[in-house]
């Protein structure tokens, strides 16, 4: 029976992506919105004949697309992205909504997928990337040329040929140019305790370990220091928090906190007898079918949303809380089907 309803789920899903996908590839080819804002563009409703909102076109915003042309040509000019995105703060150039609570202005990631939209130059492609793997599970990656959906829009063009393709050159010298230097891979674990973790107090932008020189004379030697990476990669005028700390030191800080405050017994007596409290059959029980009951209602949810966007609803609205119930749907999955797991080895 759990094979038979795990099945079902599966099926269901793939329905309900498929109708979605269908929908949105429609709306792609008619040069309709299939996302959310766009820096440059201004996103302008259009009214069905019979009232109400029928779909969502682009629109030139000719003050953020001067910042656009302006980025093309210092990166045209042999500009790196620190240097454009240090040379925007300090002009206050307006910068596109921060995410997460981060600093509002230009960071390098920023201004690099500006440089690699080919909607600036007149294309909209659509279906370039993949947010999820078959199992549902959020891994985002990219598609092949052969499934992505190009649309040419002469009207949306904010860049020329000729900038396009200098900025581009470019770019890509100086990208084989530090090719050369070397990284370190992103899925080795970092060196560093409190690396994707602290935050600066200040513009709450994260903190990143970098090394300078300390002492004098024959005694001077490389420290690794913490500071705000908002001061450093996006200049001043984002973050005025120019204070750093030796790693050394506030590491031992933060293990004695750790030590004192989370590691003594008291704490960890009273996580396990949580934990056990949870597990216990009838606590499980209660929870499984609240989950039951919740999946049922985020799966009906989903459906009347993909209906909705089919039907050419408000669609940047649609597709954003149809995500989010997918994804909330998808850890309801896991938690009931754990849920059976804790109720089946618990009573065997």
């Amino acid at each position: 029976m759990l094979s038979l309803t795990t099945f079902a789920d599966e099926l269901e899903r793939e329905k309900a992506r498929q109708r979605t996908y269908d929908a949105m590839l429609r709306k792609a080819r008619a040069r309709h919105v299939t996302g959310g804002r766009v820096f440059g563009y201004d996103n302008v409703d259009v009214t069905a004949p019979e009232g109400g909102r029928s779909h969502v076109m682009r629109r030139v915003n000719e003050a953020e697309a001067d910042v656009v042309r302006r980025i093309f040509v210092l990166a045209s000019e042999g500009y790196g992205l620190t240097r454009i995105t240090k040379a925007l703060n300090e002009q206050r150039v307006s910068a596109p909504r921060a995410q997460q609570r981060r600093p509002t202005g230009w960071v390098g990631s920023t201004v690099r997928e500006v440089l690699l939209r080919p909607l600036y130059r007149g294309e909209i492609v659509w279906n370039q990337t993949r947010k999820r793997d078959r199992w549902g599970l959020a891994n985002r990656s990219t598609r092949p040329p052969e499934d992505r959906v190009t649309v040419v829009a002469p009207d949306l063009r904010i860049v020329s040929d000729e900038l396009w393709t200098e900025a581009h050159r470019r770019f890509a010298e100086r990208q084989q140019k530090y090719a050369t230097v070397g990284r370190r891979r992103l899925d080795i674990e970092s060196p560093y305790l409190l690396s994707g973790l602290a935050r600066c107090a200040i513009c709450a932008g994260g903190l990143a370990a970098h090394t300078r020189s300390h002492g004098t004379g024959k005694a001077r030697r490389p420290v690794h220091f913490f500071a705000c990476t908002s001061f450093l990669r996006r200049g001043p005028n984002v973050s005025a928090n120019n204070l750093v700390g030796r790693m050394d030191v506030v590491d031992e800080e933060v293990i004695a906190t750790l030590q004192d405050d989370i590691c003594r017994p008291a704490v960890i007596e009273e996580a396990i007898r949580l934990a056990l409290e949870e597990l216990a059959p009838g606590r499980q029980g209660e929870t499984r079918e609240r989950l039951q009951a919740e999946l049922a209602a985020v799966r009906d949810e989903c459906d009347r949303l993909a209906e909705a966007i089919g039907r050419g609803g408000p669609l940047d609205a649609l597709v954003a809380r149809l995500q989010a119930r997918q994804a909330h749907r998808i850890t309801l999955e896991r938690e009931s089907a754990c849920a059976r797991w804790r109720i089946h080895t618990s009573t065997s």
